[in-house]
C-alpha cells in the first residue's frame, strides 16, 4: 500500500517482534495515516486501525489474529474476550474495564464500538498482555515484543527407552491438544519455532517420528507417531525443559 505522498511503508515480525510502521503525512487541511502490519504469514491493513485522540486503536479481531489468540464477543456484557495460552483477557468496552485471569485493570483511554467492529488500544492491552512497546520517535516505528520463547535445541535419546528433549530459551506452557492409540498432539505457548517446521524420523521400538510447527503467530505444535502400545508420558523437567519419554 501507498500513502499519498508515495512512500512505501511494512511492518516486519521476526522471532516474536510485531514491528509496525507508521507514516503520517499532514497535507492541510487533511490528515492521512497509512499502516502495513505483516506478522508471519499474515499482512494486516490499516483499515483495521484507527487513530482517535492521538491515541492508536486496533480492531480487536486483527490483534488476537496477530499475537495468535482465540477472540469471542460477549454481547450481553458487551465484552472482548481474548484467549492467549492460559492467559484470559476481557475487555469490557462499556467500562474500560480489563480482566486478566484474577487482576483487574483499568484503561486510560476506552475502547469504543465502530461499524460493528470493535477496537482497543494497541499500547495499553498489549502491556496488560506483558509484552513490550517501543517507539522510534525518528522512524515513526512501533515495536510490540511478543517475548516468545526460542526452541533451541532438539535432542533425540535412544539409549534404552526412547526420550525427545525440546529446550527452549524460557519456560513456556503447553496443552495436550489429542492422544489415541498412535499418536500425541501437544501446544506449546508463547513460543516460537526457525524455520518454522522440522519433522525428525526416529528408528525406535517406540517413537516412530515428530514434528514440530508454528502452528499460529505465537504456537508450536508437536505432534508425535509411535507405535501402538506404546506408554509415554509428557513432563517439563526443569525450565524450558520439555521431554517425552
Amino acid at each position: 500500500m501507498f500513502s499519498s505522498d508515495g512512500g512505501r511503508i511494512r511492518g516486519l515480525q521476526r522471532g516474536g517482534i510485531l514491528t509496525v510502521v507508521l507514516l503520517i503525512t499532514l497535507l492541510f487541511p487533511i490528515l492521512s495515516f497509512s499502516v502495513i502490519l505483516n506478522i508471519g504469514w499474515r499482512s494486516i491493513d490499516d483499515e483495521y486501525l484507527e487513530v482517535k485522540d492521538g491515541v492508536l486503536y486496533i480492531q480487536s479481531v486483527a490483534f488476537a489474529r496477530a499475537i495468535g489468540a482465540d477472540v469471542d464477543w460477549d454481547s450481553a456484557h458487551k465484552c472482548v474476550i481474548l484467549e492467549y495460552g492460559k492467559t484470559e483477557i476481557k475487555i469490557f468496552t462499556r467500562s474500560g474495564r480489563v480482566w486478566r485471569n484474577n487482576e483487574i485493570f483499568t484503561l486510560r483511554n476506552m475502547p469504543f464500538i465502530e461499524n460493528g467492529r470493535s477496537y482497543i488500544p494497541l499500547r495499553e492491552i498489549a502491556e496488560i498482555m506483558g509484552f513490550n512497546l517501543r517507539y522510534d520517535e525518528r522512524s515513526k516505528k512501533i515495536e510490540v515484543e511478543l517475548g516468545l520463547s526460542k526452541i533451541l535445541n532438539v535432542n533425540i535419546l535412544t539409549d534404552g527407552k526412547t526420550r525427545a528433549i525440546l529446550e527452549f530459551s524460557k519456560s513456556v506452557n503447553y496443552k495436550v491438544v489429542e492422544a489415541d492409540e498412535s499418536k500425541l498432539i501437544v501446544d506449546v505457548f508463547g513460543a516460537f519455532i526457525d524455520p518454522p517446521h522440522l519433522k525428525k524420523e526416529i528408528n525406535s521400538s517406540s517413537l516412530v517420528s515428530f514434528t514440530l510447527s508454528q502452528f499460529n503467530p505465537s504456537t508450536v505444535r508437536i505432534v508425535f507417531h509411535y507405535n501402538v502400545g506404546t506408554t509415554f508420558r509428557i513432563s517439563v523437567e526443569e525450565v524450558g525443559r520439555f521431554v517425552f519419554d
